[in-house]
C-alpha cells in the first residue's frame, strides 16, 4: 500500500482510492500487518503502514470501508451486509476514525473519503444471477439494512465533524453505486431504491456501466456517462451540494483494460470519461 502510493504520486495525479478492509488479501505482498482477528477501523489508521501511506502528501484519500469487524453479527446467506445488527459499532468505528484523521491532520489540506465498495454488488449479495432473472429475494429487507448503514456511517462521520471544527482537513461519507443503469431496464438498484431515503455527504459512480467500453466509442461513453449522473442526481439527496444545487456525485471508479481495446478507442473513451468529468464540475475522478 505504502508503494502504491508513492508510485500514484509520482505518476502527478493527485489521489488515491484504497482497500480499508480485507487487508491481508488486499495489500499481502511483501507485508506483515500482524493485526488483531477483530482489528478496528482506528486501529487500521493507526498501523505503521497505512500511516506511511497517508502521510504521502496527496489532495485527496478515498477509502473503502466494509461493515466493521463485529464478532457479535452472524453472517447472513444471501447477504453482503447482515441485516441482523443496528449498526451501532460501525458508527462507533466510523466516529472515532474521522475524528483520529480531522485531529492528525488537523493542519493539513487533505480530504478523506469514507465509502462502500460497489454498492449494487453488495446490495444484491449471493443472488446476482437471481437478481438478473428477476427475481429479488427480500428486497425490502435489504433496502431497509443499507439504509440503516449507510445512516450510520454518516452520523459518525457528522459526530466527528461536529467535535472537531478547526481542522483543515476534511473528511466525508461516501455511497458508490455501480449499476446504475440497470435501473432503466426496471431492475432495483441502490440509485432507485436506497438513495432516496438517505442522505450522505457525496454519491461515488463506480462507473463502467456507463462508460459503455464494449462500444469501444468515446460518443457512446460519454453519452452513457451523462446518462448515469442525471440518474444518479435524479434520486439522490446529499449533505454536500454540486454547482449545479442537486446531488453531489464523482466517479469512484472508471477505466478501460487495454488488452481487450486498440490503442485508439481507449484514448477517446479515457478523453470523453474526463471530459464529462469536468463539463459536469465532479469533483473527482
Amino acid at each position: 500500500v505504502v508503494e502504491g502510493v508513492q508510485r500514484i504520486r509520482a505518476m502527478g495525479l493527485g489521489g488515491a482510492k484504497l482497500w480499508f478492509s480485507s487487508i491481508n488479501r488486499a495489500y499481502r505482498w511483501n507485508s506483515q500487518w500482524n493485526l488483531p482477528e477483530h482489528y478496528t477501523l482506528l486501529e487500521l489508521a493507526q498501523h505503521p503502514y497505512f500511516a506511511r501511506a497517508l502521510d504521502e502528501p496527496l489532495s485527496v484519500f478515498a477509502l473503502e470501508v466494509y461493515p466493521a469487524n463485529n464478532p457479535a453479527v452472524k453472517a447472513v446467506p444471501g447477504h453482503s451486509v447482515s441485516p441482523h445488527t443496528d449498526f451501532a459499532v460501525d458508527e462507533r468505528q466510523v466516529y472515532e476514525l474521522t475524528r483520529h484523521l480531522l485531529t492528525k491532520y488537523r493542519t493539513r489540506d487533505v480530504t478523506f473519503i469514507l465509502q462502500n465498495w460497489e454498492g449494487d454488488w453488495m446490495f444484491r449479495g449471493d443472488v446476482r444471477k437471481q437478481w438478473l432473472a428477476g427475481e429479488y429475494p427480500e428486497l425490502d429487507l435489504r433496502v431497509d439494512t443499507f439504509r440503516k448503514w449507510f445512516d450510520a456511517r454518516q452520523r459518525g462521520v457528522e459526530r466527528a465533524r461536529a467535535e472537531i471544527t478547526d481542522s483543515r482537513c476534511r473528511v466525508y461519507h461516501a455511497v458508490e453505486l455501480n449499476k446504475v443503469l440497470d435501473s432503466l431496464k426496471g431492475i432495483p438498484t441502490l440509485a432507485t431504491h436506497v438513495l432516496p431515503h438517505i442522505r450522505p455527504d457525496f454519491i461515488s459512480w463506480s462507473a463502467y456501466d456507463g462508460m459503455r467500453t464494449d462500444k469501444h466509442n468515446g460518443n457512446e461513453t460519454a453519452v452513457g456517462l451523462w446518462h448515469g449522473i442525471d440518474v444518479i442526481k435524479h434520486y439522490a439527496h446529499t449533505a454536500q451540494p454540486a454547482v449545479d444545487g442537486r446531488a453531489a456525485v464523482y466517479l469512484g471508479e472508471a477505466g478501460v483494460p487495454e488488452e481487450m481495446h486498440p490503442e485508439g478507442p481507449t484514448v477517446d473513451i479515457m478523453d470523453a470519461t474526463l471530459g464529462v468529468t469536468r463539463a459536469r464540475d465532479l469533483p473527482w475522478l
